[in-house]
């Protein structure tokens, strides 16, 4: 009888720290239904209720199954399939914090996950295990820091997404990632499409796109990066697209862009870009459209665009060209 006493007491405490959780809104939603009140069919579909309610209850959030049949449930914009597999789940703007465990044990055929606009900081190392199916992940606009798996869980040498192996379209965009170490795409060769717009990234270096040969959209509009080191985009045989405008970078030089050679479109508008040293183009033969605008280049000499066959559109509006010495469109 004390066990039940103590056991009704956290619960109802726990009630209430959750309940304070629920963010102020013009017009207030139906109130959340209570755990005893839950009528999620544990009968025939015990994993999945058993684990939207360990992602709630874990970030305290309320809790509410407001229907027997899981596939009806709109709030997590679930879709199921004809075996009544859950294939789509959206939990954007639920606050998370983190994922409990690995969403591939309740989930195994995901195809749509959507995790964007919350407050994840870190995601750990088994949050998308299994998840072999998945072919579109949403993690925009939420904190996350890094993409590294820490040493201290014992996984450092795995990656994040390496079960990820149908997945064709990850969004990262909007978070506070600094840095790209290691790989930390392997075996993401299905990828078509990645979004990292508008992260803190300062600097590309080494080969964080190694493993995506089949990726043909790659953005990178941000506000940090300064400078494209090495080559950091080989391993991009099959990119169509790549997007590094809005960035501060300021020079040009070496053969940063070695290995694309399927680019068609490359968008280094509104930079800072001073100069363009030596052939930084060279390789990028199938190059139809070249967006150099808004920089601050004042002069063109030597051959910069040389090896560019292909380039039917060249945009250098808006900079400071004042001077041309050499023969700097040959090959054009």
């Amino acid at each position: 009888m004390r066990i039940f006493s103590i056991f009704a007491f956290t619960f109802f405490i726990l009630s209430l720290g959750m309940s304070c959780t629920n963010p102020p809104a013009e017009n207030p939603p139906v109130p959340a239904r209570s755990f005893q009140t839950d009528e999620c069919d544990y009968t025939s579909m015990p994993q999945v209720c058993l684990a939207l309610r360990e992602i709630y209850v874990s970030n305290q959030l309320p809790f509410a199954i407001p229907s027997k049949d899981v596939c009806s449930w709109t709030d997590l914009g679930i879709v199921c399939d004809k075996r009544g597999e859950v294939i789509s789940l959206n939990l954007s703007e639920k606050g998370l914090l983190t994922l409990p465990f690995p969403l591939g044990d309740s989930f195994p055929h995901l195809l749509s996950l959507d995790l964007s606009k919350n407050k994840i900081v870190e995601l750990p190392w088994f949050s998308f295990r299994g998840l072999s199916e998945l072919e579109t992940l949403h993690l925009q606009n939420n904190q996350i820091v890094s993409l590294a798996i820490q040493p201290y869980t014992g996984h450092a040498e795995e990656t994040l997404f390496q079960d990820l192996i149908k997945l064709k379209t990850l969004d990262l965009s909007f978070n506070e990632i600094l840095m790209l170490n290691g790989t930390p795409f392997a075996k993401l060769s299905a990828l078509l499409t990645l979004n990292l717009q508008e992260n803190p990234i300062g600097v590309l270096n080494g080969t964080p796109f190694l493993d995506l040969k089949n990726l043909q959209t790659l953005l990178l509009p941000n506000k940090n990066i300064q400078d494209l080191q090495g080559t950091p985009f080989l391993g991009l045989a099959s990119l169509k697209n790549l997007d590094l405008s809005y960035s501060k970078i300021y020079f040009l030089s070496g053969t940063p862009f070695q290995g694309l050679d399927s680019l068609q479109t490359l968008y280094l508008d509104r930079n800072k870009i001073s100069a363009l040293s030596g052939t930084p183009f060279q390789g990028l033969a199938s190059l139809q459209t070249l967006y150099l605008d808004r920089n601050q280049i004042s002069a063109l000499s030597g051959t910069p665009f040389q090896g560019l066959a292909s380039l039917q559109n060249l945009n250098l509006d808006r900079n400071k060209i004042s001077a041309l010495s050499g023969t700097p469109f040959q090959g054009l």
